[in-house]
């Protein structure tokens, strides 16, 4: 699949004293991603001043991403938060908990930007629990740590879950099913955004399928690599994951332009 990067690279190109991508990357005339020979790494990442690597000109909200290789902010507009593709569509009154209590405030974002108002979860557990119950919850948007944090004492309202996370964990999925909660995964990753959303049409089998997102392009294998074409405040051009992942094969019945499966 031919992939057109060059919005990609006149977007980097706007902010000449950047310096996350390398000049040659910047200064080519390339179109295609098999024109830019390098992959970018976290460790990149953390090396690159945060003014450096921020290409935008609209206030941002930053995360604080910490993995074992080091600790950086990962710069996002609301306009980034906004175009997010979550595959949540039909939740008026989400309840937020992740670890992070910046990544709840970024999904609460994706809510707010599309008329909705979420409920954002607080310490200690139990008193976010009861504003839950209160506010009549009906969706669960969280990871898998923190859904099994809250599973067991969701309110009765929450009819739907959507699982936001780097793994799949099929206990946490089958879980929420077990007790008739429609539920959902994307496959994200804090740096990237979302990567995938899992086929619900092989939700329920033994091999799982995943579509990738809107705008996401995924060089597939023992490392996948990952392109987002949008115009970040945090570009993504051949970012480097230690995500496997291979082509599925045969081709879901979705008809989606990528789909793959993780090992």
């Amino acid at each position: 699949m031919e992939i057109d990067i060059q919005p990609l690279i006149s977007h980097l190109r706007a902010y000449p004293l950047n310096t996350l991508y390398p000049l040659d990357f910047e200064k080519s005339n390339s179109t295609a991603l098999v024109d830019i020979p390098n992959t970018l790494t976290w460790k990149n990442i953390v090396a690159c001043p945060l003014e450096k690597r921020t290409y935008s000109n609209e206030p941002t909200f930053s995360l604080i991403v910490a993995k074992p290789s080091g600790t950086a902010l990962i710069p996002r507009t609301l306009t980034d938060m906004a175009g997010e593709h979550f595959g949540i569509k039909e939740s008026t009154r989400p309840f937020i908990a992740f670890p992070s209590h910046l990544e709840s405030m970024e999904k609460g974002f994706w809510f707010y930007e599309h008329g909705v108002l979420p409920l954002i979860a607080c310490n200690p557990p139990k008193l976010a629990l009861i504003h839950a119950e209160k506010y009549q919850s009906d969706a669960f948007l969280g990871s898998n740590e923190t859904a099994r944090l809250f599973m067991n004492e969701l309110p009765l309202s929450i009819k739907y879950a959507h699982i936001i996370d780097e793994i799949y964990d099929p206990s946490v999925f089958n879980s929420f099913r077990e007790r008739g909660i429609r539920t959902s995964f994307t496959l994200a990753l804090p740096e990237t955004g979302s990567l995938g959303n899992l086929c619900q049409d092989s939700a329920t089998g033994e091999k799982l399928i995943f579509h990738t997102t809107p705008g996401t392009y995924l060089e597939l294998g023992n490392r996948t690599i990952v392109t987002k074409l949008s115009s970040l405040a945090s570009p993504v051009l051949r970012y480097e994951t230690s995500i496997v992942t291979k082509n599925c094969s045969p081709a879901c019945l979705c008809a989606f332009s990528q789909s793959f499966t993780l090992l």
